[in-house]
C-alpha cells in the first residue's frame, strides 16, 4: 500500500501521528517508508555519531561499490552507472590499471596513489558504464580530459611510469635478497 500526501503514519519512536512527508523513503517497505519519524531519526544520529560513523565505515569496507558509484554519478551530475557495474568493470580487468596495469585497491584510501582505484572515463564527457576503465590515481591525473587519439604524451609517461616501478621492485627485491643470505 503506497502513502499518499494527505495519509499519516505513527512513528516508532516518538509514537506521533504524522504526515508522510515528516519520513524518509524505503523501497523495501510495504509503504515505502521507513518507520520512525526525521526528527527521531535525526535525534538518534546526534546521541550516537561516532557509533553511526563506525557503522557506516564497516559498511563501505565490506561492499565500497555503491559509494563509489554515488561519487561518480555525483561529480558527473548524472545516474548512469551501479556499484555492481561498477565492481564487474573492476573484476573484469583483473583488479588492474587499465593503462599501466598496476594493482588496484577497492578500498578508497589506499596508501600509495599507484594503488588508488579510480574510473576514468576513455573519451571524456561521456558518462555511459561502457565508457569507464579502472585506473590508479596517477595515470587518471595525468590522461587528464585526452581523447584516446590526443595521448601520445600520456603514453610516453606511462612508460616511464612503469620503467620506475619496474626498477623500484627489482631494488627492493635486491635488498630482500640481501637481507635473507
Amino acid at each position: 500500500m503506497l502513502a499518499t500526501k494527505d495519509d499519516l503514519k505513527v512513528c516508532s519512536g516518538c509514537k506521533e501521528n504524522k504526515p508522510v512527508s515528516e519520513y524518509y523513503k524505503n523501497r523495501c517497505a510495504v509503504d515505502k517508508l521507513v518507520s520512525y519519524c526525521k526528527t527521531c531519526i535525526s535525534n538518534y544520529v546526534k546521541a550516537n555519531r561516532k557509533k553511526v560513523n563506525k557503522m557506516g565505515r564497516i559498511r563501505r569496507r565490506k561492499n565500497p561499490w555503491p559509494q563509489r558509484a554515488r561519487s561518480l554519478c555525483n561529480k558527473a551530475g548524472l545516474k548512469f552507472v551501479t556499484g555492481e557495474e561498477l565492481k564487474a568493470l573492476y573484476e573484469q580487468h583483473n583488479g588492474l590499471c587499465y593503462y599501466c596495469g598496476h594493482t588496484l585497491n577497492p578500498h578508497k584510501h589506499s596508501k600509495k596513489l599507484a594503488e588508488r582505484l579510480q574510473f576514468d572515463h576513455v573519451i571524456p564527457g561521456l558518462h555511459e558504464a561502457r565508457n569507464l576503465v579502472p585506473s590508479c590515481q596517477v595515470c587518471n591525473g595525468r590522461k587528464r580530459d585526452n581523447t584516446i587519439e590526443g595521448m601520445e604524451r600520456f603514453i610516453r609517461q606511462i612508460e616511464r611510469h612503469q620503467k620506475v616501478n619496474n626498477v623500484k621492485q627489482l631494488e627492493d627485491q635486491e635488498v630482500m635478497d640481501g637481507l635473507l643470505a
